[in-house]
């Protein structure tokens, strides 16, 4: 008998312990810091699903493959399709976004000779929209980070995509996205943290334009399948 209270009291410690764990959070810049975040339910890992976020919804369907030959040239390709509509996307919006990225490897050494690129055609009843998203491969630097640059522009509001790989309370950054952040002026708009969610959160006072610039993006690269998180 006291060998089993000891048997329970120690599995006691360990579920508390277990149920203690939160998932790592995206580190957020100070303009972002007291935003309250709005998940962005039903994107799980599966090739396609319906999903939700704020008083919006939409469904998706995304691809990710991968062909090497001899494992010195590496062709990825991918990409994902989705609709969006509700309350800030009355209208509806129909997005088409194709990933490419190419990797020579010669020996331990991997270049690219084709970054990382995504790139979105979005339309409206059909029709081309205003609407203009792109991501790619940002130069590598002296960390490991697989850092991605891009721009947002929806109604006239145009944001700068920049991927995180910080995480909250931690001085070691990632190599893939932990999310990103969409700024102007190096000022930060808007954010998704891809790691904890998905969830998107935006700056108080954000403009009509800028919150549909921000949410736009924040579900493309929800749904999008990026290499470098693949490979994580």
């Amino acid at each position: 008998m006291k060998y089993a209270i000891l048997a329970m009291t120690a599995l006691a410690a360990i579920t508390t312990s277990a149920c203690a764990i939160t998932p790592a959070e995206m580190a957020r810049p100070a303009a972002l810091a007291s935003a309250t975040s709005t998940p962005i339910t039903g994107i799980g890992g599966g090739e396609k699903g319906a999903f939700a976020v704020g008083q919006n919804t939409g469904s998706f369907q995304r691809t990710a493959t991968k062909l090497s030959f001899f494992d010195l040239f590496n062709m990825r390709d991918g990409g994902a399709n989705f609709t969006l509509q509700g309350a800030d996307f009355q209208t509806g919006l129909q997005v088409a976004c194709t990933m490419r990225e190419r990797t020579v490897t010669i020996d331990v050494v991997a270049f690219k000779p084709g970054p990382m690129a995504l790139g979105c055609d979005v339309r409206s009843n059909g029709q081309v929209a205003p609407v203009m998203l792109e991501v790619q491969e940002a130069a590598a630097d002296f960390t490991n980070r697989e850092q991605r640059r891009g721009r947002v522009m929806v109604d006239g509001a145009a944001l700068e995509i920049r991927s995180v790989h910080e995480i909250a309370g931690s001085p070691l950054p990632t190599a893939a996205p932990m999310g990103y952040v969409f700024e102007r002026n190096g000022v930060a708009v808007g954010g998704v943290d891809l790691n904890n969610g998905p969830a998107v959160f935006e700056a108080p006072g954000a403009s009509v334009a800028d919150r549909k610039a921000v949410l736009l993006a924040a579900v493309a690269l929800s749904v999008f399948w990026d290499p470098a998180n693949l490979d994580a």
